[in-house]
């Protein structure tokens, strides 16, 4: 038997668990994030995005933005200035870019 593993997150004095693989988009919001979900269902958990970002895969999200990180699986277009999630585009910051580039599996 395979059990997923969810993490849980603080939400209004509540335990939220969510898969992993089901989050697209963390957003910072001061002492919080804001977690994006593939529902198109968004949260505010307690916690800083630094925080958060400790806690999941360092092999599947990446920080792009001060104020953003996203799953590498669901990254669709990538340029210097945007990452594109979706339908969204996610600023990424110039210290970010190489690093975010770095993690893809470019080929050619």
């Amino acid at each position: 038997m395979t059990v997923n593993r969810l993490i849980y997150f603080w939400v209004d004095r509540e335990l939220i668990g969510v898969d992993p693989a089901h989050i697209i988009v963390l957003q910072a919001d001061k002492a919080y994030t804001i977690v994006h979900l593939i529902s198109n269902t968004s949260f505010q958990a307690n916690g800083t995005l630094n925080t958060v970002l400790n806690k999941l895969p360092p092999d599947v999200f990446i920080r792009v933005h001060r104020s953003f990180a996203v799953a590498l699986p669901y990254i669709l277009k990538v340029n210097k200035k945007f990452v594109t999630m979706g339908k969204t585009d996610i600023a990424v910051g110039a210290q970010y870019y190489p690093d975010l580039v770095s993690k893809l599996a470019i080929i050619v």
